[in-house]
C-alpha cells in the first residue's frame, strides 16, 4: 500500500487515469495490540501527503478482509489497478487526524532565516495529554458500548460482495450518509441563501 497508488471513488466519478485520483503513502503501520475491558484494540497509523474520501477506512476494511482470509491477497492488489474493485469499508469510529506535516514547506522556507518551521514539538506533550485523557477513552468506550467493528466484521464483511453488480449494504448505508450529509450541506446554504436575503433586505 506504500507509494503512489490510484484510488478511485465510485460515488466520486473519479476515473482510475484521472491525476487527482493519485494519492502518495508514505508509511503504514500497526502499533502492539492492547486490551482494554477484555476487548483487544490496535492502532493503525497511516501517513500520507494526502487522502481522498473514506480512503483510510477502504484501506483498512480491505486489509481485514484478506488477513481474515474473506478475501484473496489478488482484492489487494487489483484493487491498484485500473479495474474497479468494490472495496469494503470499515467502521469510522476511531478514525482521527492524529498529526499534520508541513515537511516540504518547512524544507523550502524554514531554513531560509526569514520563517519560522511549522512544527508542534513546543505542544506535543500537551497534545498527547489530551488524547489519553479525552480522545482514546471516548473512542475505546464507544466501540465496547457500541460493538461497531465487531458488528461490521461479522454482518457486514462476511457477506460483502466485490462485484460492481451487485448492491452491498456498506455500501447502501455509505449512500446514506452522503445523502443525509448533501441534504445538511443544502439546508445549510438554503439558510445561509435566507440569512443573506434577510440582511440585504434590512440593508435597503
Amino acid at each position: 500500500m506504500l507509494g503512489q497508488r490510484t484510488i478511485t471513488i465510485t460515488r466520486q466519478k473519479k476515473k482510475p487515469n484521472d491525476p487527482s485520483a493519485n494519492r502518495y503513502i508514505v508509511s503504514f503501520t500497526c502499533e502492539k495490540p492492547f486490551i482494554r475491558n477484555d476487548v483487544e484494540f490496535a492502532v493503525l497509523k497511516v501517513h500520507g501527503q494526502s487522502f481522498m474520501l473514506h480512503q483510510i477506512r477502504k484501506m483498512v476494511g480491505c486489509l481485514l478482509a484478506v488477513v481474515r482470509g474473506q478475501a484473496p491477497i489478488e482484492t489487494l492488489t487489483n484493487s491498484f489497478t485500473m479495474e474497479k474493485v468494490v472495496i469494503p469499508r470499515a467502521p469510522g469510529l476511531g478514525l482521527i487526524l492524529d498529526y499534520v506535516h508541513y515537511t516540504r514547506y518547512n524544507h523550502r522556507y524554514g531554513t531560509d532565516g526569514m520563517h519560522e518551521t511549522l512544527t508542534w514539538e513546543e505542544v506535543e506533550d500537551k497534545v498527547n495529554e489530551f488524547k489519553e485523557k479525552y480522545i482514546y477513552p471516548t473512542i475505546i468506550n464507544t466501540e465496547i458500548k457500541e460493538e461497531s467493528m465487531i458488528y461490521w466484521l461479522q454482518n457486514k464483511l462476511s457477506r460483502h460482495s466485490y462485484d460492481l453488480e451487485e448492491e452491498n449494504e456498506s455500501d447502501d448505508e455509505g449512500a446514506d450518509e452522503d445523502e443525509a450529509d448533501e441534504e445538511e450541506d443544502n439546508e445549510k446554504n438554503e439558510s445561509s441563501s435566507n440569512q443573506d436575503s434577510k440582511l440585504q433586505n434590512l440593508s435597503s
